[in-house]
């Protein structure tokens, strides 16, 4: 005989403790879905920006070892009996809180920022520098060009900022081995953050080698950071 009350006939549906523990269940697993995405997503986007500032490093060490590989120490550059400074000058400078390179040297490259003046009236010799400026708290890397030779190495001409958000910014430079008949090179703990043409180092006026490390920040907070070395002919023309 059927009854109402017999326990297996009234299981037609799901009770609340069911329903409940399945959107419990739905609802852990949407947060997991959720997580990994935004991981996802924000691990692309980090990565996005490491290869953007990586590539502007990149660029921006280019232009400076560019202006490097093409430097010239003038033995015979005068005014009134009196020799000017050339070659390469650089020091460590401290800015705000920091400590940064800043050099100035003269160049065998074409003018970047005189437009105005036609090419067939460009020297084609040029005083060029570099140097970290800070604007409210933010680092600045700034390019200096002047047209003309003068007695002033470290100042003139025009500058221009290529970039913010610098770290690090430091320019070592190598000498030649300190004995003209040893062929050995110099060891790597040979590296100085200062040079002077003026005073010459291991007998010459330019070094053998020069390296770029070059620090920016990225959107996220982080810094990136990248290293890079030229060597110099070793008769490169000092004169």
């Amino acid at each position: 005989m059927w009854k109402p009350s017999d326990p297996k006939l009234r299981r037609g549906g799901f009770t609340l403790l069911e329903v409940l523990l399945a959107l419990i269940l739905l609802t852990i697993l949407l947060t997991l879905v959720f997580t990994a995405f935004f991981q996802i997503s924000s691990g692309a986007s980090r990565q996005k920006e490491s290869l953007t500032t990586q590539q502007e490093i990149r660029l921006l060490q280019k232009l400076i070892l560019d202006d490097l590989a093409a430097i010239r120490y003038l033995p015979r550059l005068q005014r009134n009996g009196i020799h000017l400074p050339s070659g390469v000058m650089s020091a460590m400078e401290r800015v705000g809180r920091d400590e940064f390179s800043r050099l100035s040297f003269h160049a065998e490259v074409s003018a970047r920022f005189f437009r105005k003046v036609e090419p067939a009236r460009d020297p084609g010799l040029h005083e060029v520098g570099y140097r970290i400026e800070e604007d409210r708290g933010e680092y600045w890397l700034t390019r200096r060009e002047d047209f003309y030779l003068d007695d002033q190495l470290w100042e003139g001409g025009k500058e221009v900022r290529l970039a913010k958000g610098v770290r690090k910014f430091k320019v070592e430079f190598l000498p030649f081995s300190p004995n003209p008949r040893d062929p050995r090179l110099t060891t790597p703990e040979d590296w100085q953050d200062r040079w002077d043409s003026a005073q010459g180092a291991g007998g010459r006026r330019l070094p053998r080698a020069i390296r770029l490390t070059l620090g920016l920040d990225t959107e996220d907070g982080q810094t990136w950071e990248e290293t890079v070395e030229i060597n110099l002919p070793a008769n490169l023309k000092e004169g």
